[in-house]
């Protein structure tokens, strides 16, 4: 019975184009029983097979050497593995940097994809596009079993956890790749990181030795105190920053350095006075995100240059031309823009060159 049960499950995802050969049926048998009875496991194989419609690719999967990795015969981790083996590079990449968040962890669909780009893990012809083929990569994640639990919180965002034995194949194939310093220790950056998390509080002194050893290397940092270290930026290849500006009335002028971010997410905002005003040269960006913008004077001038930019919390018309509205004439943005200033838009012309009819906002 519970063979059949679970075959019942396979067939679900394997067989959707309603064509079901008895040799494949007699195959799926035997690798539902390698998967120990567990839905996860053929779920995530049952999904793989979809795409496999030869016999001898599903023998291949059923004979795989995988298998025998592991002497017990309950154990799921091989028919996870095949599954992960057979996802396309970029995917496995995106599945594997996960093991970054805690068991458990609720992430959001558009905080993996901004981190996913700032890895280089998204392939896309046109840059504009790279977004939008995140977003593809996180539903296919979800639809084979990576991800799960898909739901839309209360403000809007679309959220997900993983399996926690994903989770554990996740962070086996990435425990030599993966560094997130404990507070308060210094650490020595191994020769094969290529992801360093950093978490800096008021105290990010303590942090210098792995802040020195990234700075050849991508990097996603959080920062939490009331002032933004100097070294952050220093951090040349650094594409994704999310700080608490809690305290910050000005953010420094040595940010718009980062000339490869591409996503500045500013929480706890609410003092925030100034953006720095030359972040039109920080070419890169796509995601402006600020939590809370009430004490904003204004927004830096030029920021219809930021060609690529996609999400632009807050916009402030002033009365020079770098400052007028049709600055988001250009831009191709979606998500929540609020936008003040506008007894400083001259006319209805000026108003009608920002397109904002044409814009997912």
């Amino acid at each position: 019975m519970l063979i059949r049960r679970f075959l019942v499950l396979i067939q679900a995802r394997a067989f959707t184009t309603g064509v079901e050969e008895e040799s494949h049926i007699a195959i799926g048998k035997m690798i539902v029983k390698k998967c120990g009875g567990v839905p996860l496991a053929i779920k995530a194989l049952g999904s793989l097979m979809r795409f496999k419609s030869h016999e001898s690719e599903w023998l291949a999967i059923k004979e795989s050497e995988i298998w025998q990795l592991s002497d017990d015969e309950n154990d799921i981790f091989p028919a996870l593995r095949l599954s992960y083996y057979n996802l396309a590079p970029q995917m496995r990449q995106c599945f594997a940097y996960c093991c970054l968040f805690p068991k458990d962890h609720v992430m959001k669909e558009k905080q993996l994809i901004q981190l996913w780009m700032a890895n280089g893990f998204v392939p896309s012809q046109d840059q504009n596009d790279l977004y939008f083929s995140g977003h593809l990569i996180f539903k296919e994640l979800v639809w084979r079993s990576f991800l799960q639990d898909v739901e839309i919180n209360s403000k809007g965002d679309v959220t997900c956890k993983m399996h926690d034995l994903m989770h554990d194949l996740a962070l086996s194939i990435m425990k030599h790749e993966t560094c997130i310093p404990e507070h308060g220790k210094v650490m020595d950056i191994p020769k094969t990181l290529r992801h360093l998390f950093l978490y800096l509080s008021a105290d990010w002194k303590a942090f210098l030795p792995p802040f020195e050893a990234a700075k050849s290397k991508s990097t996603s940092c959080y920062h939490y105190g009331i002032k933004l270290p100097n070294i952050v930026c220093k951090l040349e290849h650094l594409r994704y920053l999310a700080m608490s500006c809690y305290g910050i009335k000005r953010l420094p002028e040595s940010l718009t350095r980062l000339h490869n971010l591409q996503t500045l997410k500013l929480m706890n905002s609410k003092e925030l006075l100034e953006l720095p005003r030359v972040l039109k040269v920080m070419k890169n960006l796509y995601f402006v995100e600020i939590e809370r913008f009430d004490s904003l004077l204004c927004t830096p001038p030029g920021l219809g240059d930021l060609i690529y930019l996609r999400e632009l919390s807050i916009f402030i018309v002033g009365q020079d031309a770098s400052h007028q509205i049709d600055q988001l004439k250009e831009l191709n943005l979606g998500g929540s823009l609020s936008i003040g200033g506008l007894e400083n838009v001259s006319n209805t012309g000026d108003a009608k060159k920002a397109n904002l009819l044409t814009k997912n906002i």
